[in-house]
């Protein structure tokens, strides 16, 4: 670890102040992509527009939806 702290970090729903389920962010990536906006995904599942634009941009809820980005990079 070379001197440095080691950190158990928690990630997607297992993070405790997570607001969504991995299944819900999986929806959210879905519905940005069939063209529903940021501000309309954010309303319907009760988190900030920036919450789904990381989802959207993988800065967030990489590991749950990179299956999904995988299928939509390869459909472009």
């Amino acid at each position: 670890n070379n001197g440095c702290p080691v950190y158990n970090r928690q990630s997607g729903e297992k993070q405790h102040q997570a607001k969504l389920t991995n299944q819900l962010a999986r929806d959210a990536y879905l519905l940005a992509k069939m063209g529903m906006t940021h501000t309309e995904i954010a309303k319907e599942f009760g988190v900030s527009r920036s919450a789904i634009s990381m989802i959207v941009s993988g800065r967030q809820w990489r590991a749950t939806t990179s299956d999904l980005r995988v299928h939509f990079e390869n459909k472009n």
